[in-house]
């Protein structure tokens, strides 16, 4: 078994490092808790630095382990709650900030974070890859009066069949550049199949603050240049249809935000690079 660790990327925060201490499977025969840690391997503890795992870049929790033919019912991760779990926040000037900010995931020290997976088997002589793609915009919350919290939110996708992606240019042709839309606020939305874009909203402390609320992204890529035409390049995924859009403005992931959408277009995606164009222009009179 190969388990792989990805992200999309996150604002407000220059640098995400958690720490994953433990890799527990659960067999579908009722059999014994099969642990990974470092008693058993080499790869764990890892402290994975996560914001620099966009665009397809992973890394390997655990890497062609041996495992027992059969049914398994679950994968979890054990995030160790220590001080090599925190965040270096953005320090308003365009820099990054020397103090390291705890990051707790009360839900992740014990019982592990269970992985979105509907179970898989393994055949003898078999192989399973996987990869974990967290979305840290939509995981990494700052309540008010606490700390820093990671309340985990996932993908998980066969490593071996998620061989498409997405990437492109965009082009601001607005009369006055960056005005009204402003580029680097912008971020490229990829939805599962053909629906109608909605922004990322997901708040377990007040479930109001997301009534409504419509499609949720399931790939995110930003802007990549420092003047236009900007390019971006999103993470693997499976082959299939998807909807693309350029989201512009402020996504703040525990309020449902009234964001703008450029060039929507739905997409039947194939393997290897996919390539959709985006344009800025003046809206219209």
């Amino acid at each position: 078994m190969t388990l792989r660790i990805t992200d999309a990327p996150v604002d407000d925060l220059c640098e995400v490092w958690v720490t994953f201490s433990e890799v527990h499977l659960v067999p579908g025969d009722d059999g014994g808790l099969i642990v990974f840690d470092e008693s058993n391997t080499d790869s764990l503890p890892a402290t994975i630095e996560l914001t620099a795992l966009d665009q397809g870049i992973s890394v390997a929790l655990l890497d062609d382990e041996p495992l027992p033919a059969g049914d398994y019912n679950q994968i979890r991760l054990v995030i160790e709650d220590s001080s090599d779990t925190y965040v270096i926040k953005k320090d308003g000037n365009g820099g990054c900030e020397e103090v390291e900010t705890p990051l707790f995931c009360p839900s992740c020290t014990q019982s592990g974070l269970k992985l979105n997976l509907d179970g898989f088997n393994l055949a003898a002589d078999g192989l399973v890859d996987f990869t974990i793609d967290f979305d840290l915009e939509k995981s990494i919350i700052l309540p008010p009066g606490r700390g820093y919290l990671l309340k985990p939110t996932h993908t998980v996708i066969e490593t071996e069949v998620a061989s498409t992606q997405f990437t492109g240019e965009v082009t601001d042709s607005q009369s006055t550049p960056g005005d009204p839309v402003e580029p680097t606020e912008c971020t490229v939305y990829v939805y599962e199949g053909d629906v109608e874009p909605d922004d990322n909203c997901s708040n377990e402390t007040d479930t109001a603050a997301c009534d409504g609320i419509g499609a949720q992204s399931y790939r995110s890529a930003v802007l990549e240049g420092s003047e236009s035409p900007y390019s971006y390049l999103t993470g693997y995924m499976q082959a299939g249809e998807y909807t693309l859009t350029l989201a512009c403005g402020d996504d703040d992931p525990e309020t449902d935000d009234d964001l703008t959408f450029i060039g929507t277009t739905v997409v039947d995606a194939v393997a290897g690079l996919n390539e959709v164009d985006f344009d800025i222009s003046d809206p219209a009179p």
